[in-house]
């Protein structure tokens, strides 16, 4: 019954206007009933600016934005996001993918470098660097942040697909066959 729980909602809103669980919780409930792009980021504002330091409703406004295309404000909103919460990796990782999602590569180098600095031990981190290097056709630093990240997680398959590529890139293809053989052996090993 969502036009129940939008009241109930509204209502709680009309107690306490800087609720950002309610806030949050209409934004989602207009988004499945299919309300507009404007709506729910017109909702997911006014949770971030009810309560500013808040993450979850600054990523889910980012990340509206780049599901929708709009990365000139999901950029915005993610500069916006860091440099009110700047010690939040999350926002820096968001941060960088809209960074990405411009074209703004050497931004979004300098930005997974920093996160990379932070979270040296994230393989996450060390692979969307690699990502970015590769968008700047640096193969060779790519290939040193994937083993990187393959070195703290061996079984990322994010990160093993992505040395498969570069091995191809570099005609390595014994290489790039022996890791697609242990990749199927892991997954095998797991089922």
């Amino acid at each position: 019954k969502p036009a129940e729980a939008r009241k109930r909602f509204e209502n709680l809103l009309a107690k306490n206007p800087k609720n950002g669980q309610a806030l949050l919780a209409l934004a989602e409930l207009a988004a499945l009933q299919g309300a507009d792009r404007s709506e729910v980021a017109g909702l997911l504002t006014k949770a971030v600016d009810a309560n500013p330091t808040e993450i979850p409703p600054r990523l889910l406004l980012i990340e509206l934005y780049l599901r929708t295309n709009e990365t000139k404000l999901a950029l915005a909103a993610a500069q916006s996001a860091v440099s009110a919460v700047p010690s939040s990796m999350e926002l820096l990782d968001a941060l960088g993918r809209a960074q990405q999602a411009s074209n703004d590569l050497n931004q979004a180098l300098a930005t997974y470098n920093k996160l990379v600095a932070e979270q040296p031990l994230s393989p996450q981190a060390h692979l969307r660097l690699a990502l970015i290097q590769l968008a700047n056709r640096n193969n060779q630093d790519a290939e040193q942040s994937v083993r990187k990240a393959l070195e703290l997680k061996p079984d990322y398959l994010e990160a093993q697909r992505s040395l498969i590529f570069l091995d191809l890139e570099a005609k390595r293809y014994q290489d790039a066959l022996k890791l697609a053989r242990t990749i199927q052996k892991q997954r095998l090993d797991s089922t």
